[in-house]
């Protein structure tokens, strides 16, 4: 805003302002108005900007011209063109726009008392302001081709030349109501603009970095924030409020809750403050995360997870979340607080407040809750908190947003109403967003006289509920018959197939074609297209199921429950078994249903229907694959309270979703308690039930790291289903655990086995048909043995494809363990940027869907990947976490494994062998109980022996040395492994007793040494020269070294061994 004073005393401009004074009276008789005399402001100028009274002169001092912009305490500040000038110069600014309206008006008497020309005149080389009043749509009209032509490297009076003639052949300038009619707007306006330049018109976009630097420099939005897209219309309105957080952020307000009823915008402002913040420089991160599609119980732990994506940091806990914030000017954005447990809101608030007050970090909420019971967030009182209740949208931003909805399609039958109409309108709802929304629907099709004087009489019937008001206006459009059909959509959730729709309402075709039409046009229902549907999806308005069910009487709620839970358990029997032939375009129909699918079985349940638990298994499934875990676990809760009588179907269903669910979780002992129950009842006699329990308890067993058993429980299992009539179902479980088989031979290192049973259970995948899911799960397993067998370049393409296909199939939990393999891939590689950062991404997912079995294993490699890296703090507080997760689930097997990798590292701490020998010992004795090849031994006694020789005590360590090598010798991978040296191993048999061969083999001991193996030389030297206590030959070999001294010493004494190599 640019304020322009005139000189003191001066009686011409003193008779003016008596005069205009006179004329607002008049015109604004009994309306609160105040005109102030611009030279009243030169007192508050010489406070605000006291260093342009020194630099001008007394007797010009009226007429000079001031900015006005905001003090630290949001105070005004006459800033004069002198000290912006000065300021904008050290910057090295070019060019200043001002926009306003006579930001270039120039008193007479003297040129420089203009604002524009004074910042010409103190050395700002091009000004660019306006000589008369403007409208706001030139100004974006101009600007909008100005900045073009700036951008393709043209001088600034070039662009300016340009963007005015495209004023001059653009004359309109919108819609404007005179009387009753509407009139287009033409201004011959081009010659606003008025230029002050000094010195050759150059480009301000070119000559300064080339291209490749300049793509550098650029910030990319999404690679440092993670925020949601806004709706199609775009974010109207709610200026002031955007201002007032940026304000309050700036004056040190560290935390900032946005609250308000549903249908506020409260999500929107919100993301619409992050990306405002975040382009204009305040914040270089936006992190944003939403608690809505949450399924966990760690809050603070997902938070966590995504501020790690967000700033591309390993952050473990807290604790670094908190340091790297510290260094970070970072914008934490936590959306719709209201979805989370009373315990879990609390942790993460008291989080939330620590990190708010590091650095120049700042925190945003949002909630339905107005009040979070928290010292740290009070509503009023504190400049450290600042609470925002969201309420009606202001007058200019509802009539803002009531023209971005008009122009979305389609396209209205009337003219717009005028603004004062408008406004009476919007009051009648109380600027409310989502009514507005539905008033401009309405408008489009129906006159605004008739829609205003109903509208006013629904209000008074509900006075205190104007999206109901919004919404009955929008019903009354429909004819009687249609309200009185109606209400029986009031059954669905959020919509519904059209076919469903009109089955279960049973509406006549003629009926629903009239009704669809009205209801479209209206607003209140929009037909979505899915892929693999050959019906669009009606999608409800959000408030239409609940206030259609209330107009059903309790007898119709109950008759029309029974047909919409009988059609949905038919829906889900088809959607089950198409899954395994078309998963992409099932799970889409899926998803958009999931919500009736999940009313439905609840009520075939509490309906006691005899097919309640046949539907509980079809749409378990589709809640498992999506990652709906508290869903899940909540439907089987349900399902546990179902009583049936023991073997039979309804018996045999609830139990085996019991023990699933415990497996799932990682109770994997009680889950084994389940099954081996379930088995007893059976009975020996053969059935696809026996199959498949054994399946399970045998997964039980391997994930207890009890391979041996669980490979005879899949071997029973297949036993069993060899008995069977070969079906395409039962043929599909036999491929299940020839899968299941291939992974334990994995775990146990016999990889030739795995191998084959994996191709045997792709032969049937290919035999019953199309099945993509299972043959990208088979993928994945392949890439686990190509892993294995240290096959990199294979893994990391089996692992891509894998992801690709569960990111298509919208399986969460799928994804998170592709990316979780990935990870390990990279790793082995050595690429340790790549493999945190496939890691961080398995961990936001599996954090999200609240999946602690899995989130431990990823946490562990996270330790291990900071480990090999070099970052030993960052890999301790992994492990730590890792090792309280594990123990939180009993996972035995993979807790061993983390305590393992603790010792490991902390013995390289000589004031911390102790503690690292406790923590091996620990492990130690979690691997005694397990298979010795899955809980790899041979690695924990080598640690221990490499704890005990650092103690002093040689003889525990020969010892555990001596036990290392014989485990590693039995398991069955390190064959496997041997199979790389045996050429070597077969020369150094025979150079035992051949002289010529030994020299030959002087120069591959060369090569060994130059890859650091110089303990695995001189052991084989020694062997050469005569040496055979293996013992003695080991003492200082690893893991890796001491099976291929084994395998001589075994060669040299039975040659006929180096066949099996």
């Amino acid at each position: 805003m640019a304020v322009i004073t005139d000189k003191q005393g001066d009686t011409t401009q003193a008779k003016a302002y008596r005069r205009l004074s006179r004329q607002a009276k008049a015109a604004f008789a009994g309306t609160r108005y105040e005109l102030r005399q611009f030279g009243q402001f030169l007192e508050r100028a010489k406070l605000s900007d006291p260093l342009a009274v020194i630099k001008g002169s007394n007797d010009n001092s009226g007429d000079t011209g001031y900015l006005l912009f905001e003090d630290k305490e949001g105070k005004q500040a006459l800033i004069s063109a002198e000290t912006l000038g000065d300021m904008l110069n050290r910057q090295k600014v070019e060019l200043i726009v001002l926009s306003a309206c006579q930001s270039a008006a120039v008193s007479g008497e003297d040129a420089m008392g203009c604002v524009a020309a004074r910042l010409t005149h103190v050395g700002i080389p091009a000004v660019l302001a306006m000589t008369h009043s403007v409208l706001v749509t030139s100004v974006r009209q101009l600007f909008g081709k100005f900045y073009q032509h700036l951008v393709r490297g043209e001088g600034i009076g070039e662009a300016l030349d340009n963007a005015r003639r495209d004023l001059y052949l653009n004359k309109e300038r919108g819609k404007r109501q005179r009387g009753d009619k509407q009139i287009t707007l033409k201004l011959h306006d081009w010659f606003l603009p008025a230029l002050y330049q000094a010195g050759k018109d150059t480009g301000l976009l070119t000559g300064r970095v080339g291209k490749e630097k300049q793509s550098q420099e650029i910030p990319s939005v999404h690679s440092q924030t993670n925020l949601p897209q806004l709706q199609e219309a775009g974010f109207v309105g709610r200026s002031r409020e955007l201002w007032d957080i940026e304000r309050w952020f700036v004056q040190g307000t560290r935390r900032l809750t946005i609250s308000g009823f549903g249908g506020q915008g409260k999500t929107y402002l919100a993301a619409e403050v992050g990306q405002w913040l975040y382009r204009t420089g305040m914040f270089d991160n936006v992190c944003f995360v939403d608690y809505v599609p949450f399924q966990g119980i760690d809050a603070v732990g997902l938070a966590i997870s995504t501020l790690g994506a967000v700033l591309d940091r390993s952050l473990v806990d807290v604790a670094a979340a908190t340091a790297a914030l510290q260094t970070t000017r970072t914008l934490l954005i936590l959306d719709n607080l209201e979805s989370l447990q009373p315990q879990a809101l609390k942790e993460l608030l008291t989080v939330t407040k620590q990190w708010s007050e590091v650095g120049e970090t700042r925190v945003l909420l949002t909630s339905r809750t107005p009040d979070f019971a928290h010292p740290d967030y009070p509503n009023e009182g504190s400049r450290k908190h600042i609470s925002m209740h969201l309420q009606k949208l202001g007058q200019e931003d509802a009539l803002t947003y009531f023209q971005s909805l008009m122009k979305l399609p389609p396209v209205p039958l009337f003219d717009p109403p005028e603004r004062d109409v408008l406004l009476r309108l919007f009051q009648l709802v109380d600027f409310h967003p989502l009514s507005i929304g539905l008033i401009a629907k309405q408008l489009k099709t129906r006159r605004v006289a008739e829609l205003g004087e109903r509208l006013e009489a629904l209000v008074t019937e509900t006075p205190n509920n104007p999206l109901l008001s919004s919404l009955n206006l929008s019903l009354e459009r429909l004819d009687e018959e249609a309200r009185q059909l109606l209400p029986r959509l009031g059954v669905f959730q959020s919509g519904g197939f059209e076919n469903y729709l009109v089955a279960i309402t049973e509406f006549s075709d003629s009926q629903w074609q009239k009704l669809r039409l009205l209801l479209e046009n209206t607003g209140l229902i929009r037909p979505e297209i899915v892929s693999g549907a050959n019906v669009p999806y009606i999608k409800f308005h959000p408030t239409l199921a609940s206030v259609l069910w209330s107009r059903l009487s309790l007898e119709a709620q109950a008759e029309i429950h029974a047909c919409h839970r009988l059609r949905y358990y038919q829906l889900s029997q088809y959607l089950y078994f198409e899954d395994i032939k078309n998963p992409y375009e099932v799970r889409a129909i899926a998803q958009k249903e999931l919500p009736n699918l999940l009313c439905a079985v609840y009520s075939a349940l509490d309906a006691d229907e005899e097919w309640a638990v046949d539907f509980v298994e079809s749409v378990k499934n589709f809640l498992n694959v999506f990652g709906l875990n508290r869903d899940y676990t909540a439907l089987i809760q349900r399902l546990e309270q179902v009583q049936g009588e023991v073997s039979s179907r309804t018996w045999y269903l609830t139990r085996n979703n019991v023990g699933e669910q415990l497996h799932n979780s990682g109770r994997y002992q009680e889950a084994a308690q389940v099954f081996s129950q379930i088995l007893e009842a059976l009975g020996e006699e053969p059935s696809y039930e026996r199959c498949q329990t054994l399946n399970w308890l045998g997964r039980c067993l391997a994930a207890q790291g009890r391979t041996a058993q669980a490979v005879t429980l899949y071997r029973h299992g297949l036993a069993v289903a060899a008995q069977l009539e070969q079906s395409n179902s039962v043929k599909r479980h036999i491929g299940i655990l020839q899968a299941d088989l291939g992974n334990v031979f994995v775990e146990m290192g016999n990889y030739d086995e795995a191998r084959k049973a994996y191709e045997n259970s792709l032969i049937l995948i290919k035999e019953i048909g199309a099945d993509p899911r299972r043959e990208s799960v088979l993928q994945g397993q392949l890439g686990n043995l190509a892993l294995r067998q240290h096959k990199l370049q294979e893994a990391v393409q089996r692992y891509s494809e894998v992801l690709i296909t569960f990111q298509q199939l919208n399986e969460p939990a799928s994804v998170a363990g592709a990316w979780h393999q990935l990870g390990i891939v990279y790793e082995k590689a050595k690429q340790w940027d790549e493999a945190e950062y496939a890691y961080r991404e398995a961990a936001w997912i599996m954090e999200s869907q609240g999946d602690v079995v899995s989130i431990a294993m990823t946490w562990h490699q996270l330790a291990i990947v900071n480990q090999l890296a070099g970052k030993p703090k960052e890999a301790e507080g992994w492990y730590r976490k890792a090792i309280k997760g594990k123990k939180a689930v009993a996972d035995r097997l993979s807790l061993a494994r983390s305590l393992n990798n603790l010792a490991d590292l902390l013995k390289n701490h000589t004031h911390r062998l102790q503690e690292a020998r406790q923590l091996a010992e620990e492990a130690l004795a979690i691997n005694q109980t397990l298979d010795p090849s899955t809980a790899e031994i041979w690695a924990t006694y080598s640690i221990l022996a490499e704890i005990a020789n650092m103690q002093g005590d040689t003889t525990q360590a020969q010892e555990y040395r001596r036990l290392s090598r014989q485990a590693k010798a039995a398991f069955a991978g390190t064959q496997y492994e041997l199979r790389q040296y045996r050429h070597l191993i077969a020369r150094l048999v025979t150079a035992v007793d051949d002289a010529e061969v030994r020299q030959e083999l002087e120069a591959e001991m060369e090569e060994l040494m130059k890859f650091g193996l110089l303990n695995l030389v001189d052991a084989i030297r020694r062997v050469l020269d005569g040496e055979r206590d293996e013992d003695v030959l080991c003492e200082y070999l690893d893991g890796r070294e001491a099976p291929i001294i084994d395998a001589i010493l075994r060669g040299i004494a039975d040659p006929n061994t180096l066949d099996n190599l």
